[in-house]
């Protein structure tokens, strides 16, 4: 998850390469999307002494993703238990920068949960957040994304997520993660090994040519 979050930061602040502002969350097990985060500003958190992703995010619903205009998306990657964090996280991130209350009719409220749906494998049609927030403020993604991304888009703050001594090792995190082997291999999702990047788009990496040989029917629309 870190690394899914690490690599949304960079892309989205162009410190790696071309910026890129529109990604999907891809369920590499389900083989689906669940999620879309369309990023429009990154800023200071003064207060964690860190940044935060001035984000909206948008259901993969078939009906809103055939209505909605959009460039190109880079997916990120995610298993099982990654998916199941994601649908934890994308709520918390979402109550981070709410200005809107809870109607009475909340989904949360009636299904006396927070997220909605949060195993990894749920329908992706479903949301883990609630509807209360979809519409609100979005204006500035209108004129970009059109109005069916403003209708449906919920604001949210991603930051990033810092390790704890007493939970994982700490030592040397910030040489590590200037590292290329931090990243994970677009097909397989493997970490920690010498990978090599897409020779015409130079986004996308990979740990051998059969995993770039399989990934290419995905990957060729975002190439």
């Amino acid at each position: 998850l870190k690394d899914s979050l690490y690599t949304l930061f960079v892309t989205a602040t162009g410190s790696k390469g071309p910026t890129q502002a529109d990604f999907a969350l891809w369920d590499s097990e389900e083989k689906r999307r669940y999620a879309m985060i369309l990023v429009t500003d990154i800023r200071l958190d003064v207060g964690s002494h860190a940044v935060v992703a001035d984000s909206w995010i948008i259901p993969w619903s078939n009906d809103i993703q055939d209505n909605l205009k959009r460039g190109r998306v880079l997916s990120i990657k995610t298993d099982a238990h990654e998916s199941a964090a994601w649908r934890h996280l994308l709520p918390l991130f979402i109550e981070r920068c709410r200005t809107w209350k809870h109607k009475t009719s909340c989904e949360y409220l009636v299904h006396n949960s927070v997220p909605l749906y949060p195993r990894s494998g749920s329908d992706p049609e479903k949301a883990p957040w609630c509807s209360c927030g979809m519409g609100v403020g979005s204006e500035v993604l209108r004129e970009r994304y059109g109005s069916v991304s403003a209708k449906y888009a919920t604001r949210a703050a991603i930051s990033p997520l810092f390790a704890v001594s007493y939970m994982e090792k700490v030592g040397g995190m910030i040489d590590d993660l200037a590292e290329p082997t931090l990243t994970r291999c677009a097909a397989c999702g493997k970490g920690g090994v010498p990978l090599f990047a897409c020779s015409k788009c130079k986004r996308a990496k990979y740990c051998s040519k059969d995993c770039q040989v399989k990934d290419w029917k995905t990957h060729k629309n975002n190439c």
